[in-house]
């Protein structure tokens, strides 16, 4: 994928944690986080947060310049 100058390759789909369903002081469930992210973000059966991705040539990347997906 270019992005002004840059070009990267984008991987895998980031997972959600658990934890973040869990107050940090006592370990018990207290928020469902990912109930509540799925609310926007489910596609399908994945609960799509972000990417991973590698920056395979760097560059300038400025507010408003194209997103150009790269053949493979």
């Amino acid at each position: 994928m270019q992005l002004g100058e840059a070009i990267v390759r984008v991987g895998a789909l980031v997972p959600r944690c658990v934890v973040t369903t869990l107050d940090p002081n006592t370990g018990r469930p207290d928020f469902p986080t990912l109930d509540v992210l799925a609310t926007y973000r489910k596609r399908e059966q994945e609960l799509v947060f972000g990417v991973y991705a590698d920056v395979a040539r760097p560059g300038t990347i400025r507010v408003g310049d194209p997103v150009t997906v790269l053949d493979a």
